[in-house]
């Protein structure tokens, strides 16, 4: 199934403080910016993932999207105080996109296959940038 056959494809690259999502139809990149789960600088985890799983719910159904996929999270060299709370805010996304649309509809894609990144307006984001490789590239 391609990407024009699922439709609309949210890319997300999973972070703490950063989320950032791009939604692309046909392959192209209609919509992308950076959720912040909260203003402050630490905050209980339980509260970011939260906040990021009602945000990513809100995604899938303003987009009416047919396929979620989520950069994997991997060790490498990340310290584990952030390696874990990150792997977790990155499987709760990744439960969003089954609990809505079903497990076949939802796609992990390890860093290093997250492909090359479209062209994106004038001060994107490197987090804009990874969703929106993963949205373009990973939606079939």
């Amino acid at each position: 199934m391609g990407a024009k056959a699922l439709g609309t494809v949210l890319g997300i690259d999973p972070g703490l403080r950063n989320i950032g999502w791009a939604v692309a139809k046909g392959g192209v990149v209609i919509a992308h910016g950076v959720f912040h789960p909260n203003k402050r600088k630490v905050v209980p985890l339980v509260s970011v993932i939260a906040q990021a799983v009602g945000f990513v719910g809100d995604l899938i159904r303003k987009y009416r999207v047919g396929r979620v996929v989520v950069e994997e999270v991997r060790w490498r060299g990340i310290r584990a105080r952030v390696l874990f709370p990150l792997s977790h805010v990155a499987g709760a996304l990744t439960a969003v996109g089954v609990l809505v649309l079903g497990s076949e509809a939802v796609v992990l894609v390890p860093p290093h296959q997250r492909g090359r990144a479209p062209r994106l307006k004038r001060g994107a984001t490197e987090h804009e940038r990874d969703a929106a490789a993963l949205a373009v590239n990973h939606g079939d």
